[in-house]
């Protein structure tokens, strides 16, 4: 009888040590998943945060571009009018004060002078004059048709 109890003993035993494994296994598993899913969690955070921060600064630069460029653009025109007060304006002249705001600054590159019979007088290495018939574009048609109105700027 001795020996059936000490058996049934062992084997009790080793079935709460069998279970304890299994329970311990399980925590494990439990914990790794647990650390998965919060380590995901906060590279997605820092993730977001840092896009944010990117989306940002490109913005600043954006923003920071298109304010020189509309300097510059008012600097071109202001010559432009200045001149006029001084000679009558022709096609060189144009040309020329184009082509000079066009080495001072990066912003001009994709600036062209298209006279009233629709040919680009200026262009640059980066948008070279297109051998396309600008008077097909209905903004360059209106302005022909209407060369009394003239553009005015919006501050």
């Amino acid at each position: 009888m001795a020996s059936i109890a000490s058996k049934a003993r062992a084997q009790n035993t080793a079935r709460v040590m069998l279970f304890f494994v299994f329970l311990t296994f399980a925590a494990i598993i439990g914990q790794t998943w647990m650390s998965v899913l919060e380590d995901r969690r906060l590279t997605l955070a820092a993730e977001k945060k840092n896009a944010l921060i990117a989306v940002r600064l490109l913005e600043e630069h954006a923003v920071q571009t298109l304010r020189d460029a509309d300097r510059n653009l008012d600097n071109v025109s202001e010559s432009i009018v200045l001149i006029s007060r001084v000679r009558e304006i022709d096609e060189a002249a144009l040309s020329e004060i184009i082509s000079k705001g066009k080495q001072d600054t990066r912003y001009l590159n994709a600036l062209q002078f298209v006279n009233p019979r629709g040919v680009s007088l200026v262009s640059s290495l980066e948008y070279p004059a297109h051998q396309i018939d600008y008077l097909d574009r209905p903004y360059i048609a209106y302005l022909m048709a209407h060369r009394q109105q003239v553009p005015t700027h919006h501050p």
